[in-house]
């Protein structure tokens, strides 16, 4: 859905309210379409019971982004110890798919202002509903990692098999990068600034953001800096407010969880001496050498980088 063309869709639908309401309505329906189509798609894969011939401790803690049940099948993962990122096959309604490119909200001034501007916000509204919300997905792995009492301190090894890590789950492996490497305190502040801008300012450089990037990529590439900085101020807005939301929801399930999981997670770690090792599998020499590149530009100096899945989990194989 991150391909649709805003300025093509304004044309061939036109700026009349009877035509606007075909836009809107054409738009739902082809999401609905793609959403029913691949979550039939996803139901119909069967996996069978057949022991890979590895087993995984209860030290390990998975994030499976492939909505299957292979882990608990094939390699008799605990099913506690599993984290279904885009949700699962066996819950149609989990399964998160789509693009991450437009995370944040429709502004409600391209629906105010009618004609075209209302045209651009129905695909802002479609790019917003069909995004995967990384972070906010991250927010959840977080709360996982959180009831299992595990701190990043404390993660020793990360494997990534069977993973092209593309363009769509790029935030989810800088996470982790981060989270798993030991930083330099004279590392930059990624905090974005908001103090002393004109709300005025900061909304007409959204709204042209809206207008000339409506969806298309290589639109993206061509943007004035200030619209995409005042479209990242005001998504970072949204996203702390998620975030203190997430933050309440989990400290409300940690209560009722406490007499469990209290004293793991209370459990405090050292601080952080050394990274990570990442052990990636890499289907092609292409793969090997995005994953090569990709880690070092996330900071990560331990990688091992494997041929195969079997090979990658050599240390896991049984007899």
């Amino acid at each position: 859905m991150d391909k649709l063309n805003a300025e093509r869709l304004n044309l061939f639908f036109g700026k009349d309210r009877k035509d606007l309401h075909e836009m809107s309505k054409s738009i739902r329906d082809a999401d609905r379409i793609l959403r029913e189509t691949f979550c039939d798609w996803i139901g119909e894969i069967a996996i069978d019971n057949k022991d890979a011939g590895y087993r995984l401790g209860d030290n390990c803690l998975f994030i499976n982004f492939n909505y299957t049940n292979t882990l608990l099948k094939r390699f008799k993962v605990k099913e506690e110890n599993e984290y279904h990122i885009h949700g699962e096959a066996a819950d149609k309604s989990s399964i998160i798919y789509g693009h991450s490119t437009h995370p944040q909200l429709p502004e409600s001034a391209l629906y105010q202002f009618g004609g075209r501007f209302r045209g651009f916000y129905f695909v802002e509204e479609i790019l917003y509903r069909t995004d995967k919300h990384v972070q906010d997905n991250i927010q959840g792995l977080c709360m996982f990692l959180a009831m299992h009492g595990v701190m990043p301190e404390e993660i020793k090894n990360v494997y990534v098999l069977g993973h092209s890590m593309g363009i769509p789950d790029i935030e989810y492996f800088a996470f982790l990068a981060d989270a798993t490497r030991v930083h330099n305190s004279g590392e930059p502040d990624d905090k974005i600034d908001n103090e002393g801008l004109c709300p005025i300012d900061e909304l007409h450089n959204r709204l042209q953001y809206a207008i000339n990037y409506g969806g298309d990529q290589l639109n993206y590439e061509n943007l004035d800096p200030k619209q995409t900085e005042a479209v990242e101020r005001r998504y970072s807005q949204e996203q702390d407010a998620r975030n203190q939301e997430f933050q309440k929801m989990f400290m409300k399930m940690f209560g009722k969880a406490k007499d469990k999981t209290s004293d793991k997670a209370a459990k405090k770690s050292a601080t952080r001496i050394d990274d990570a090792t990442w052990h990636i599998s890499c289907h092609s020499d292409r793969d090997k050498q995005w994953a090569k590149t990709f880690l070092k530009k996330l900071g990560c100096k331990k990688v091992r980088l494997y041929p195969t899945i079997d090979e990658c989990l050599i240390p896991f194989k049984i007899s």
